[in-house]
């Protein structure tokens, strides 16, 4: 017997009122929505058949609570069944229900809400692991207007579902279909927007799979400063993670990077400044990134002898305009004397900037034997040494030298020279960073 007989019945019964009949539809597709959910029941074709009446009887006799009662009905047969999502992927059925809740319904009130939240969770949990789903891309895609004002609604619930359907939409093979998008700036804006009001996961989803795609690098630079810096972000937390191995930095990326790199470095190594703090932000991020897939010989990064120069000629202005006292480049160890004014440090544009060059040059370096020798050709060596203390400004840099001079002295007995002779003029055998090298001078 068909799951939906009960319906049929109703519809069918002329000794009902409209009224009463719409009461007992709502009554009995309650029961059948949690009867779905506990006995795990499909629908059939008659039983499609009788959605299609309802939903011609709802054209002619509105009625909310039948309607909501019908999406969640869907909703639950499409989370639990596969058949039944087969059946459903191919129907009109579904392009009239996005017609009447989104087009004709969507009105920002709670009622008209409940309709859009359950269409959006029938519709996500319907193209989940459904391969032909174009027909549902497509729907939603000639109502973008309405779809962007769902996701960018201020009921969190609403733009949540908006999020979980379009992920589903645009996963693995499919995320094409948001990279040619005409108006993706607009849209990765908004997502970004969803992300920092609503905390949307789904959203936040879609970005990850965006940001590793070569094809996104040309979308960056129309978005605003403060989505760039979100963007980069996310690059950065997935590329610190613990599993940063499955994380992929695009080609197109890491070439944009290092031409931004290359700009931003030459004007502060002749500058030593560099007041544009958002832009500054933006720069160490992208150092930080280029520091992590330096060590990818996807990339070969390692290759890149003029962004190896550019980082230790900047490094060492840096570091002179600081000996010189100029503020920003200076060495800061009087910790006691910061407390409570940690301001003057963290906001400044260059901060932590020495650091991560250091962190550049040294994975740049790892088991690269011209690397290694441009470095102590360039007297980095010695530089190196020169910023291994603690500093305020570049909090961490003390281990980043560290490893720095680790990974050029691997296998390379020139540089090793150089740092044994440090020793004897201006280097204590004590110092702990020859110490957590593990080297021994005598």
């Amino acid at each position: 017997m068909s799951l939906l007989i009960g319906v049929e019945l109703l519809l069918k019964d002329e000794l009902l009122t409209e009224t009463g009949r719409c009461n007992k539809l709502a009554q009995h597709l309650t029961e059948l929505t949690k009867k779905v959910v506990s006995s795990q029941q499909r629908i059939d074709s008659n039983g499609f058949d009788v959605v299609v009446q309802l939903v011609t009887y709802l054209e002619e006799n509105p009625n909310r609570s039948v309607l909501n009662e019908l999406l969640a009905l869907l909703r639950n047969l499409a989370a639990t069944s596969r058949r039944s999502r087969a059946t459903l992927i191919k129907s009109p059925l579904n392009e009239a229900l996005i017609q009447k809740v989104v087009v004709e319904n969507f009105a920002g009130s709670e009622a008209s809400l409940m309709s859009c939240r359950r269409l959006l969770q029938y519709l996500g949990n319907l193209v989940g692991d459904v391969d032909d789903n174009l027909v549902i891309w497509e729907a939603l895609l000639a109502r973008e207007k309405i779809f962007k004002k769902m996701l960018g609604c201020d009921d969190q619930k609403t733009s949540l579902y908006s999020a979980f359907t379009l992920i589903n939409l645009v996963r693995g093979e499919n995320l094409p279909r948001l990279l040619n998008l005409p108006d993706l700036v607009e849209l990765l804006e908004l997502l970004i927007s969803t992300v920092l009001r609503h905390e949307n996961e789904w959203s936040l989803l879609i970005l990850e799979n965006v940001i590793t795609s070569d094809r996104f690098a040309a979308t960056f630079e129309p978005l605003s400063m403060s989505s760039k810096q979100f963007l980069l972000d996310l690059m950065c937390e997935k590329a610190s993670h613990s599993d940063s191995s499955a994380f992929h930095v695009p080609k197109e990326f890491v070439k944009l990077f290092v031409r931004h790199v290359k700009t931003h470095l030459d004007r502060i190594r002749i500058e030593c400044a560099y007041k544009d703090l958002v832009g500054g932000v933006l720069l160490l991020k992208m150092i930080t990134i280029l520091a992590h897939v330096s060590l990818d010989h996807k990339h070969a990064l390692g290759h890149d002898i003029e962004l190896l120069v550019m980082c230790i000629e900047c490094l060492k202005a840096l570091h002179a305009a600081g000996k010189k006292g100029k503020e920003g480049c200076d060495t800061r160890s009087d910790f006691d004397a910061l407390v409570g004014n940690k301001a003057e440090i963290y906001e400044h544009p260059l901060f932590s900037l020495k650091r991560d060059l250091v962190r550049l040059i040294g994975n740049m370096s790892h088991k690269n034997k011209l690397n290694q020798d441009t470095v102590r050709e360039l007297q980095g060596l010695e530089l190196l040494c020169d910023l291994s203390p603690l500093d305020a400004r570049n909090p961490g840099i003390t281990q980043w030298v560290i490893l720095a001079l680790r990974n050029l002295l691997e296998n390379n007995s020139e540089n090793q020279k150089v740092i044994a002779a440090l020793t004897q003029i201006s280097v204590p055998k004590d110092s702990p960073v020859l110490k957590e090298l593990g080297l021994q001078f005598t």
